[in-house]
């Protein structure tokens, strides 16, 4: 992994496409299903927050855009 990790510009066709995605019925559905997991410790009713969803979501979308053919590893 020797590539430099930085901010994609806002106008890059993969940040267009993210925040498309983010704001779709889609994306928010991954991300209600990838943010809280309900657990069951003392009342039945707890949760649990995922801390580091948005960046297990974007690795997962920068893959399936770049598989896609979209932009070059």
């Amino acid at each position: 992994m020797g590539e430099n990790m930085g901010k994609v510009p806002d106008d890059d066709p993969l940040m267009i496409a993210w925040k498309a995605w983010k704001g779709s019925e889609d994306g928010r559905n991954a991300a209600k299903w990838g943010s809280a997991i309900s657990v069951s410790i003392v009342d039945n009713q707890s949760t649990i927050s995922h801390p580091h969803l948005e960046g297990a979501l974007w690795g997962a979308f920068m893959a399936g855009f770049r598989a896609s053919g979209e932009i070059k590893p």
